[in-house]
């Protein structure tokens, strides 16, 4: 029964997920009903008042006798899921554009396309020189790719600045125009 029980709650949580709903309040009522079903004779209280340990959001009593407190959290947090809006992870990117140019002597800061050498060894045990890129753009935890979709934009910003050899993008704007 309790293997059931726990597939039933599984279910329902990843049916929340996947609408976009992981907030810990979306999924209260099914967590409670999960901590009555697993155990015979359990009672679970949705925000209890306050304990000494803090605020919980579920008292789980046996018989009137308290056997423990639980604490839901959202989804997003546990998962790492969270969104940058898009003028932060702006800021963000060209912030690092500037670094680029001001502190790494890049002159196309992101759009660097220079390569750097290093030494690496191949399967013989041989060393040899060999090269990498300069700049890379890493998001490991990509998400919606917001940093990478703003990073893309500035470096496509560059580049069509340095071909139509203009300093703005509401130059590049015009060029664009003039040419379509």
């Amino acid at each position: 029964m309790g293997e059931a029980v726990l597939r039933d709650y599984l279910d329902k949580v990843e049916q929340y997920y996947q609408k976009g709903i992981a907030t810990e309040h979306s999924y209260r009522g099914t967590l409670q009903h999960l901590l009555e079903k697993l155990e015979t004779g359990v009672f679970a209280t949705n925000e209890p008042k306050r304990v000494r340990c803090g605020a919980p959001d579920y008292l789980v009593e046996r018989n009137n006798f308290t056997i423990g407190y639980v604490e839901a959290k959202d989804l997003r947090e546990t998962r790492g899921v969270y969104y940058t809006p898009e003028p932060v992870a702006s800021y963000i990117v060209r912030s690092v554009d500037h670094l680029l140019h001001e502190n790494f002597d890049c002159i196309d800061g992101l759009a660097d396309t220079t390569t750097v050498p290093y030494n690496a060894v191949d399967e013989t045990g041989k060393e040899r020189v060999e090269r990498t890129p300069r700049v890379v753009i890493l998001d490991p935890a990509t998400g919606t790719g917001t940093f990478l979709i703003q990073a893309t934009q500035l470096i496509r910003e560059i580049g069509l600045r340095t071909c139509y050899g203009v300093r703005t993008l509401k130059q590049v704007r015009r060029q664009e125009t003039t040419l379509r």
